[in-house]
Formats: structure tokens, C-alpha cells, sequence
């Protein structure tokens, strides 16, 4: 993955990148994920696959708002190779992928 730059500081980068790909990490959001589709059977609110990124949203690229909120449009621009990882017909090993409800 490369680097996105942003205000993160570098400590704080690497602690999220090592976060981002620790098993017990990506164990315990699956197994959360698992639950909340237990939980909430319908489609709409069901989680079939995740991401956990390496760094935070970026104030510098406008990915925050002056008020605190996710520019969706920039974000999704800004990450469209992560977005597409997620609904790739053969995801990669870092997306999680949650099975369905049984």
C-alpha cells in the first residue's frame, strides 16, 4: 500500500498500520461484525466485508470537514483502490470477510 500522506504523525502511523494488520485485531472486528449480522438479519444492515486502514482520515486532503464530518465524495476518491479491494470478486487477504447469517 502506499503512502497517503495527511496529519497523522508518524508514531501514531505506524502504531495504525501495525493495528491494521494484527491478527487478533482483524479476529476480534470479524467476530464483532459476526455478532452485528446476528443481530441484524436484514440486508440493509448486514456487514459482508471490511477494511481496517492504515492511517486515519486526512484534514489535509479534506477528507474531514471544518465541522468534524467525513467529505464521503473525497474519501472515496482518495481510497478508491481500497473501496475497489472490498468488492473485488476474489477479495485480497487483508479484507475481512464476514460470513453470512445463518
Amino acid at each position: 500500500m502506499g503512502q497517503r500522506g495527511g496529519t497523522t504523525p508518524g508514531p501514531a502511523r505506524r502504531c495504525l498500520a501495525e493495528l491494521a494488520g494484527n491478527e487478533s485485531v482483524r479476529a476480534h472486528v470479524r467476530s464483532a461484525l459476526a455478532r452485528w449480522n446476528a443481530e441484524h438479519r436484514g440486508s440493509s444492515e448486514r456487514v459482508a466485508r471490511a477494511l481496517i486502514l492504515p492511517d486515519a482520515p486526512s484534514i489535509d486532503a479534506n477528507e474531514i470537514t471544518d465541522k468534524g464530518y467525513v467529505n464521503q465524495r473525497l474519501a472515496l476518491e482518495r481510497r478508491r483502490t481500497d473501496v475497489e479491494r472490498l468488492f473485488a470478486t476474489a477479495p485480497d487477504n487483508e479484507v475481512i470477510v464476514v460470513g453470512a447469517p445463518t
